[in-house]
């Protein structure tokens, strides 16, 4: 009978969740005393990331123990980082229900990084649930150590302290603002990775890439050894763009400033090691998953650190000389093709001097800028205004989204009234001109309005040249 009320699990749900609904649509009087002792939950919380009681839900519900396993639990965000051995034992711990020591299997104890007591959820994921579905569910990829907002909407993940006998799911309650630029970016990558189970990478494959990289933004000696000072420094200042209230980035920028991360990485390969050590290392050497993956590993497919790679492809003398004179990291980068992060390494291992401007807006200013960005004024502008790095002003543009989409219709609307204004003076010029000739003389301008505004040019044209007099040889 249970089987035949059990619903099918939604997209990217929890087993939590999945036991909720089950309660809801069966109509039990009492979570904690008849749905849990259905499924022989007794001391564990049924929210636990790895519950225990899978192999008796399985019986319950019909749902294939493996099914359960690979597509309803969070072990896929782990598989990349362990061992095929540690994998095989994790997903049979699992089957059999023997969970106890999975955290301490995984490295979560000793690395003192777990889920947590709270179960997350994004407000406006609730509200598209509830729309499709008829309810709020707990989603998988919110409950993933490093994930701060939404992969989807990138607004702030709200939290609900977990409990061991209730029935909870989430509610639907007012959208949060948008996270920082740099907080969607780490969300996305560690989604990516999670939603990503066609991609057959090993620890041997994500090592190789980590020292391809390293390789290639000259974080080594001669001998081939990691400028642990350099690479400590670039980590500190990608973690400190991060939100400083996550337990994980504080535990990661604590073990930073001690020296021994990313050192554990290297030095102690053979040992369990959180995920989101290893999430963030790769955000800092490749800013997003993809990146990763495509790393071309072809001219140094080594796993142990090698003599640095000559850069040939691009001439550093002029890139760097240009940052000593005094011009901004983001030009110059963009201008050569590289990153700003790779640029401002090479600068400090020659030793040039990066004057890096504030990257944070204090409140008393934000209300300015948002003016400004308001009425379309140039965020390089702004930042020059205000003494501040260009990121930082885009750090505010991403709090208001539909700034975006104004500034487009801004911009859009001086374009055309320029444009409009250089037909107008041609034609007043040239009162006997030819749609040709027009053409030709201001050719960008005519080329805009032809793509943008066809029916507007076409109606303040002079008239067109019938056609049987188009190509008569007599003027």
């Amino acid at each position: 009978m249970p089987a035949i009320l059990f619903p099918n699990p939604l997209p990217d749900e929890t087993i939590f969740s999945l036991l909720c609904r089950f309660h809801l649509l069966a109509a039990h009087s009492s979570f904690r005393q008849y749905t849990l002792p259905l499924l022989g939950i007794n001391g564990s919380r049924p929210s636990n990331e790895f519950p225990s009681f899978l192999p008796r839900l399985s019986e319950v519900s019909g749902i294939p123990l493996t099914n359960l396993v690979r597509q309803m639990t969070s072990i896929h965000y782990y598989q990349p980082f362990i061992s095929d051995d540690e994998y095989n034992f994790t997903c049979q711990a699992l089957k059999t229900g023997d969970t106890g020591s999975l955290q301490s299997h995984l490295g979560m104890v000793a690395n003192r990084i777990t889920p947590g007591k709270y179960l997350r959820f994004c407000p406006t994921c609730a509200l598209k649930d509830n729309e499709k579905h008829g309810l709020a569910y707990w989603h998988k990829i919110h409950q993933l150590v490093g994930i701060t907002v939404c992969p989807i909407h990138n607004c702030h993940l709200k939290e609900w302290k977990r409990s061991s006998v209730k029935l909870f799911l989430p509610w639907l309650g007012v959208v949060e603002d948008e996270g920082l630029s740099e907080e969607c970016s780490f969300s996305r990558l560690i989604s990516d990775e999670f939603m990503d189970t066609s991609t057959d990478i090993t620890l041997a494959k994500i090592y190789s890439r980590y020292n391809h990289q390293i390789n290639e933004l000259g974080l080594q000696t001669a001998c081939g050894q990691i400028r642990q000072k350099l690479f400590r420094s670039f980590l500190t200042d990608k973690l400190n763009t991060l939100s400083p209230l996550s337990q994980a980035f504080q535990y990661l920028a604590l073990q930073t400033q001690k020296g021994q991360y990313p050192e554990c990485l290297f030095y102690q390969s053979d040992s369990s090691h959180h995920p989101i050590k290893h999430f963030f290392l790769i955000y800092a050497l490749f800013d997003n998953w993809s990146s990763f993956i495509d790393c071309d590993l072809t001219e140094t497919s080594h796993t142990s650190l090698g003599p640095p790679r000559t850069e040939t492809s691009m001439n550093w003398d002029k890139a760097l000389d240009r940052v000593q004179r005094g011009e901004s990291l983001r030009t110059v980068s963009s201008q050569y093709s590289t990153t700003v992060s790779t640029l401002k390494i090479k600068a400090q291992q020659v030793g040039i001097e990066v004057n890096s401007r504030p990257s944070k807006i204090f409140k008393s200013d934000e209300r300015i800028i948002w003016r400004k960005l308001f009425i379309g004024t140039k965020t390089q502008a702004i930042a020059e205004g205000f003494g501040v790095s260009v990121g930082a002003i885009e750090k505010v543009l991403t709090k208001f989204p539909k700034l975006k989409i104004l500034r487009k219709r801004i911009w859009y609307l001086a374009d055309f009234r320029f444009h409009k204004k250089q037909l107008s003076t041609y034609l007043q010029n040239h009162c006997n001109a030819k749609r040709n000739h027009i053409k030709n003389a201001i050719n960008a301008s005519y080329m805009w309005l032809y793509k943008h505004e066809k029916e507007w040019l076409y109606q303040n044209l002079p008239p067109e040249i019938p056609r049987k007099d188009r190509y008569s040889r007599h003027k």
